[in-house]
């Protein structure tokens, strides 16, 4: 599994003739200096990056590097976005058949990884790694709460912020369309709209069919 640093990401980037910033993955910042300066400087130490990766050869790109070029420039140029908690951005619907998501992952310390996955094969990856979204079936909701109510964001880190979320954001044409926590409590399930501030319970079932409607999953 290849790893890129930002600053390759960006020299990946700017070889695809972009200068505008990655989208959810704003362009390294030094205070004091200039936009100009931030990005000689990323591509300076992003080229130096691909070197070292083998994907800059004899001062030229590498087949491999155009490779990931391609998925990079279908990240920038789609039309859905969405971000999952704070590790996984992806661009959705990158193909002619609108099967697959461009996904950058944050695996650490300005540590990423670039893949091109079938939507329901990057759904699957997020199953398998978050709690929550196992045995959905057996989720109850709470019907005290099934509709949404006015719940303020103080409350929800007063009353929740050690509970397992999925957090889930959702982008068209970079525009925020729709920003949900959704969390387990003894009571069941819930949804939190941090823009509206506003609550309310799910099923196991309906959070499924949110999951997978919000990540644009084609099964």
């Amino acid at each position: 599994m290849m790893t890129f640093s930002l600053e390759a990401l960006y020299a990946l980037h700017i070889f695809n003739e972009y200068s505008d910033d990655l989208f959810l993955l704003p362009l390294p910042h030094q205070e004091g200096k200039s936009r100009l300066d931030d990005l000689r400087r990323t591509l300076e130490q992003g080229y130096q990056d691909l070197a070292a990766m083998g994907l800059i050869v004899d001062h030229k790109p590498s087949q491999a590097c155009a490779y990931y070029g391609a998925f990079l420039k279908g990240y920038h140029r789609a039309y859905y976005h969405c971000q999952v908690d704070n590790n996984y951005f992806c661009a959705q619907e990158t193909d002619s058949n609108k099967w697959n998501s461009i996904v950058i992952k944050k695996i650490g310390d300005n540590r990423y990884v670039l893949e091109n996955l079938h939507s329901l094969i990057f759904l699957a990856h997020l199953k398998e790694i978050h709690p929550l979204l196992e045995d959905l079936e057996k989720k109850r909701k709470n019907y005290a709460y099934y509709t949404w109510e006015p719940f303020s964001s103080f409350r929800l880190q007063t009353y929740y912020r050690n509970r397992e979320a999925l957090h889930l954001q959702t982008f068209r044409r970079r525009e925020l369309i729709k920003d949900s926590l959704f969390f387990e409590a003894p009571s069941g399930i819930y949804e939190f709209d941090y823009s509206k501030e506003m609550i309310r319970s799910l099923s196991g079932s309906e959070l499924r069919d949110l999951v997978i409607a919000d990540l644009k999953v084609r099964v």
